[in-house]
């Protein structure tokens, strides 16, 4: 049920035989590993940058993805200045550059067909008539319904959300984080420690059922109000990383040839660290409502995963990997 009515926006001046598919989450829940099938097919066209960022630097959302390209701007100069010019270096401004230039679009508000120029203009760099044109940016999962709607102006654009056990994810994203921060020579030990810090402070705070990417009914609710349900496809990672059936489905949702996915491996795999039980009983407490929704939403569909204390593996870190924001 639509809550409320969403603005008109004009058809994005886009490529009339393009369609764009917008791979919006969640963190932690496999879209790297979506994003290497889709390197599989030669009907789906991918930039040069995984996760983009356009759509939550745009709305004010993603400060974080914004600094950290205005500071690679800044490094990339200051090689440049320093060591003097040489195609690589000179390469590395201009990627640099390109990023953060792909913001000037219109202001946020705007309606017409132009509105996302420099964006387009980004991302069809290199873009040789592909059908499809994926932007797999899980950060976009906590944007408003006005964002959705804006995104679903392209020319009759697809989105796909991943799911995953929400105590899983959350640990998952928890553990990155601390794995990041220790460094790579970090002993499993510290990286524990680390990451029960973290957990620990979002409880102490009540800011662990408050995480905006762990929010999935929010998501949902936003997603109802803008995209047309024959547009949103939803997969469960426990499924996806184990068999090639659900990225066949995502293939037939796409109208492409069937993607055969790589399931010998997790990409970027990180040292196994089990959830400690203390904190997977207080995490099943604090997402209880998350997995009311999806339960209620899905129903049989829920992987029986969900329904068991999983055991946290080797899993596949995001590109970016921000603090939790609430």
């Amino acid at each position: 049920m639509r809550a409320q009515p969403q603005p008109e926006f004009a058809s994005v001046a886009f490529p009339k035989t393009a369609r764009m598919v917008f791979v919006i989450g969640a963190q932690k829940a496999g879209t790297t590993f979506l994003h290497k099938a889709f390197g599989k097919s030669a009907e789906v066209f991918l930039p040069n940058v995984k996760e983009l960022h356009y759509f939550d630097i745009r709305r004010g959302v993603g400060k974080l993805a914004f600094a950290a390209r205005c500071r690679e701007v800044s490094r990339a100069a200051e090689a440049l200045a320093t060591n003097g010019p040489s195609p690589d270096r000179c390469a590395r401004l201009r990627r640099a550059t390109d990023l953060v230039g792909m913001q000037n679009s219109e202001p946020l508000g705007a309606t017409g067909p132009s509105r996302h120029s420099a964006y387009t203009t980004y991302l069809l760099q290199g873009w040789q008539g592909e059908p499809l044109i994926a932007d797999v940016t899980p950060a976009y999962a906590i944007l408003p319904a006005r964002d959705f709607a804006d995104m679903a102006a392209f020319t009759d654009a697809r989105f796909i959300f991943i799911l995953r056990d929400p105590v899983s994810r959350m640990w998952s994203q928890l553990r990155m984080a601390a794995q990041v921060e220790a460094g790579t020579a970090a002993s499993s030990e510290a990286i524990l420690a680390l990451a029960r810090a973290k957990a620990e402070s979002l409880i102490a705070t009540g800011r662990l059922p408050k995480v905006e990417r762990a929010d999935y009914a929010r998501t949902f609710g936003n997603l109802d109000q803008a995209v047309a349900p024959d547009r949103l496809h939803v997969m469960f990672y426990e499924e996806m990383v184990s068999s090639p059936a659900p990225i066949h489905a995502l293939s037939e949702f796409l109208g492409i040839d069937r993607i055969d996915p790589d399931l010998s491996r997790r990409v970027n795999e990180g040292i196994p660290i089990a959830i400690p039980p203390d904190l997977d009983h207080a995490f099943r407490e604090a997402f209880a409502p998350q997995y009311a929704f999806v339960r209620e939403r899905f129903g049989a569909r829920v992987p029986d995963a969900w329904r068991s204390v999983a055991a946290v593996t080797n899993e596949e870190p995001s590109a970016d990997t921000p603090p939790l924001t609430a």
